[in-house]
């Protein structure tokens, strides 16, 4: 369920305020990893236990897990059944 909520919020159908609580690991760093796509999050390292416990975190976590071509589906049906 968490993976189907990051897709629409990634995707730009969620409300502003949630979507700008991600950022992407693109717009961190001044070039591009070998193993990052433009759709990789950037997870901060959490500095209390709580903070595991919250979307951001739980989110941006599940979404980086994901292989590319889960993340470059074209709809949230499409989504879903992979």
């Amino acid at each position: 369920m968490k993976a189907i909520q990051m897709f629409i919020t990634i995707r730009g159908d969620a409300p502003e305020y949630l979507r700008s609580s991600f950022t992407f690991a693109s717009d961190m760093h001044a070039r591009l990893l070998r193993l990052s796509s433009n759709l990789q999050l950037y997870t901060p390292k959490p500095r209390l236990e709580i903070y595991r416990n919250t979307f951001v975190f739980s989110g941006s976590s599940v979404w980086s897990s994901l292989p590319s071509y889960i993340h470059n589906s074209d709809s949230g049906h499409h989504f879903k059944a992979q």
